[in-house]
């Protein structure tokens, strides 16, 4: 049975599947980590304000940063997944999520 388009034959790993599928679609990785941000932000506020009545915004927003940055540097380690620019940027919102979280809190609360 002829197959309707061909299939990639010279992928050895699914690494180099994954980076030909990024150097088409570049946006892909920065929209995984925004999804990934978005759902652990989300997930963390709706079962603590569910559970408490109230949810705590810069402790989540801080939660999903540092989750979003460990997944960030665990995909930089293969070649051409994460640039520089991106990894920047989330050490940037990083250092704004802990500001915020520590702004929010009073001395004896840290």
């Amino acid at each position: 049975m002829p197959y309707i388009y061909e299939i990639p034959t010279n992928v050895s790993t699914p690494d180099a599947l994954i980076g030909g599928i990024v150097s088409n679609m570049p946006f892909l990785v920065p929209l995984t980590l925004f999804f990934i941000w978005f759902f652990i932000f989300f997930s963390g506020v709706n079962r603590q304000s569910s559970r408490l009545g109230q949810a705590d915004y810069p402790f989540w927003a801080l939660m999903a940063s540092l989750s979003t940055l460990i997944v960030s540097l665990i995909l930089s380690l293969t070649s051409g997944f994460i640039n520089i620019d991106w990894l920047s940027i989330l050490v940037v919102v990083n250092l704004l999520c802990a500001i915020w979280l520590f702004l929010d809190r009073r001395v004896t609360e840290v």
